[in-house]
């Protein structure tokens, strides 16, 4: 069954709006270290088995970016460990975003499997962030029972001009700002993280974990709406069919013949290039329409005689913007 849409108002339209503007989307960064030095000390330290839970940020270093530049998620982290850690017993990290000194995001708890060996660990995750927030890395440790020596994260890389680092012990609480216990100086914590822009603002990577970045509401593939068979019929108006639900702009112009003349086609003009002067004469947007045999009633009793050219766009979910063409004449005024 056809569904009808009653057209009763009448709105200002450009044919700009048919075109679904693209362009070339940000780049995901990086911030936090290169991960190209050694790491030479440990972090957090714990003895006789009681747990240590710290939090470090690198306020500075030599080279890198430490603060966002844009809204976006966090994707990925990776750590870089040492040899080190000897007397450990467990080793949890957590990715945090920082803003100011208040934790405004976490991502998920790791356990570092043990016996600990020297190498890059890295991790997927999903974490928002902002423009101007930095990251921030949440350490549990725990050291061998009745070890009088302590032992904690072999990730800081020491040494002169190297990095300053914010701690925090117990680690940062969430939504509450709280000033850094210390100030670390000659340290670079082996940390970074892989930041993709979020165009949708649906706190979803656009480049790995969102497959359609125009709709918050979507992260699978687009929906792309198709509209087919159209056509233009004196007793009904204009009559198609659409693929899914949306909402749906008509644009109507009327297509006259002439040359150009000094720049600027004419009708007036006997001589010079063909071409076609567009005259809008009709628009409506915003007219809802369901999926399936669709009709647009349009009558052309108020248009002269000419050949018009009608054009349906199709707005949906995704925000895509699909349409359509038709070609129809009328031959005197009043009729098709």
């Amino acid at each position: 069954m056809s569904r009808t849409i009653r057209v009763a108002l009448t709105l200002a339209f450009s044919a700009a709006a048919f075109l679904t503007t693209t362009g070339q989307a940000p780049a995901a960064t990086t911030l936090g270290s290169s991960l190209t030095a050694t790491p030479n000390m440990e972090v957090c330290s714990s003895m006789m088995g009681i747990p240590s839970n710290c939090t470090i940020r690198q306020t500075a270093m030599p080279s890198g970016t430490l603060n966002q530049t844009e809204r976006g998620v966090v994707v990925r982290w990776r750590v870089k460990l040492g040899a080190g850690g000897t007397f450990l017993s467990a080793l949890s990290l957590r990715p945090r975003v920082v803003r100011g000194n208040s934790g405004v995001a976490s991502g998920t708890i790791q356990p570092i499997a043990f016996p600990l060996t020297a190498g890059t660990r890295e991790f997927t995750d999903r974490m928002p962030i902002e423009a101007g927030d930095s990251l921030a890395l949440d350490i549990t440790t725990n050291s061998m029972p009745a070890m009088m020596i302590p032992s904690g994260a072999p990730m800081i890389n020491s040494g002169v001009g190297t990095g300053t680092l914010d701690y925090w012990s117990p680690t940062l609480p969430s939504g509450v700002p709280t000033a850094p216990v210390a100030s670390l100086t000659n340290q670079e914590a082996l940390f970074s993280a892989d930041i993709e822009p979020d165009a949708d603002g649906d706190g979803y990577g656009d480049e790995t974990q969102d497959l359609c970045t125009t709709s918050a509401a979507l992260q699978t593939v687009c929906p792309v709406t198709t509209i087919t068979a159209l056509k233009f019929r004196s007793d009904l108006g204009f009559t198609f069919t659409l693929s899914e639900a949306g909402a749906l702009d008509l644009l109507i112009e009327r297509l006259t013949p002439g040359r150009l003349r000094r720049g600027k086609c004419s009708t007036r003009a006997k001589r010079g290039k063909r071409c076609t002067i567009v005259k809008t004469v009709k628009n409506l947007t915003n007219l809802a329409a369901g999926a399936g045999p669709t009709v647009i009633p349009f009558s052309t009793t108020k248009l002269k005689p000419g050949t018009y050219r009608a054009t349906i766009a199709t707005h949906n979910v995704s925000g895509t913007t699909t349409s359509a063409t038709v070609g129809f004449k009328v031959k005197r005024r009043g009729g098709h």
